[in-house]
């Protein structure tokens, strides 16, 4: 088995991100250039964490320009201002979306050529990673688990298509993990960021490049996500429920990357392209279905993963445990108050074109189990007619 694992120093820990000044003096840093979305300017996370870098002796650029689904107008922005600073190092803070932001940003700023020649699956540009900036994440979020990943997302406005840029040298240098900054999420986004670290941590599990290791990590994710995320998010103020949550986010994050997302993103991204709801849900919709699809796959971890959440499995035969962990992935979504479909696909005539996208999804062509255009039509059908 191959498989190529660029390390992320992790800081973790209540609290964590006040040591941004310590971390940044690790990296040489003089001038910063800051990525966040103006939510989380306005939540009262961003200021604290500036002013300890400014107390460090950094100078910091900020920028708040950073959008759902990072389209390719915000990173020429992004750079370009950055480049005019003549910064030295990237910080994010946020989601994903600032995260990957910044990960475009770096690719943007310091590899020679167009931005899109680097962005792609085997017709990618190669990286340069003696040119890439330091780059430290602080998650605002857990779920996404961008700061410790290999693979950005980015949006091609013109294309109206989701593109990836997935190559180890955007792995960000370090990442700050402060579960205390978690703990006022709304619980739509405590279950949208969450749902997103469980698809990671199964598609993982049935991945393409799967080894006994990240199979491992794969099910203590679900396990932590299956107990903590309902405790997240009937009380955010849960830290220990906040702490397992941003522990499943980068490490479900782990799972998926380096062992390979397949179907539930190959849909997630291609509905989220269509109709803008929001990663989480859009990679969760039809994996109640996808795991059914996948259970004679990975016949084992299905078991595993279907009991628990209280599916009977000693001696069944797969198809009916698949067909069970199914319908109990599903309540699961319910019970969380996750959206439904009026929600996720309004318009039904919206699936042809969802499916065209899919089927050139760089998780789709990845997936050790491709399922035909008709059968993965019968997929989200069936997702879209479970959710009515």
């Amino acid at each position: 088995m191959d498989f190529i694992y660029p390390m992320t120093k992790i800081i973790f820990g209540d609290g964590s991100s006040t040591t941004i000044g310590a971390v940044l003096e690790s990296y040489r840093a003089e001038k910063v250039f800051c990525i966040y979305d103006k939510g989380v300017k306005e939540a009262g996370i961003v200021d604290p964490i500036v002013e300890a870098m400014h107390m460090a002796g950094y100078e910091v650029v900020e920028w708040d320009g950073a959008q759902v689904s990072v389209p390719y107008s915000t990173v020429m922005e992004a750079s370009k201002i950055a480049a005019d600073e003549h910064i030295d190092t990237l910080v994010a803070i946020g989601g994903g979306s600032a995260m990957d932001t910044g990960k475009a940003v770096n690719v943007a700023l310091t590899q020679p050529g167009e931005f899109e020649r680097y962005v792609g699956i085997l017709d990618a540009g190669l990286l340069d990673g003696t040119l890439m900036k330091p780059y430290i994440c602080i998650p605002t979020t857990a779920g996404t688990g961008s700061e410790v990943s290999n693979v950005a997302v980015v949006y091609d406005e013109e294309a109206g298509v989701k593109k990836a840029l997935p190559q180890p040298e955007i792995t960000p240098t370090a990442a700050i993990i402060d579960p205390l900054l978690h703990v006022n999420m709304p619980p739509s986004l405590t279950a949208s960021t969450g749902l997103d670290a469980l698809a990671h941590a199964i598609e993982g599990i049935g991945g393409v490049r799967r080894n006994p290791m990240m199979t491992s990590w794969g099910m203590t994710v679900c396990d932590l996500v299956f107990t903590n995320l309902p405790r997240a998010m009937a009380n955010g103020k849960d830290l220990e429920a906040r702490e397992h949550m941003a522990m499943a986010a980068t490490f479900g994050i782990l799972v998926g990357s380096y062992a390979g997302f397949h179907l539930g993103h190959a849909l997630g991204h291609s509905i989220e392209a269509v109709t803008h709801v929001p990663h989480g849900i859009t990679c969760a919709f039809a994996l109640p279905e996808i795991c059914e699809w996948y259970a004679d796959e990975i016949p084992e971890e299905t078991k595993k993963m279907a009991a628990m959440l209280g599916v009977e499995v000693a001696g069944r035969p797969i198809a009916d445990v698949g067909k069970d962990f199914k319908q109990a992935l599903r309540t699961f979504y319910l019970d969380l108050n996750c959206p439904k479909t009026g929600t996720v696909i309004p318009d039904p005539s919206d699936i042809d074109r969802i499916i065209e996208l899919a089927l050139g999804e760089y998780t789709y062509i990845t997936a050790t189990k491709r399922p035909s255009r008709a059968q993965l039509t019968e997929i989200l059908e069936a997702a879209c007619e479970s959710l009515r």
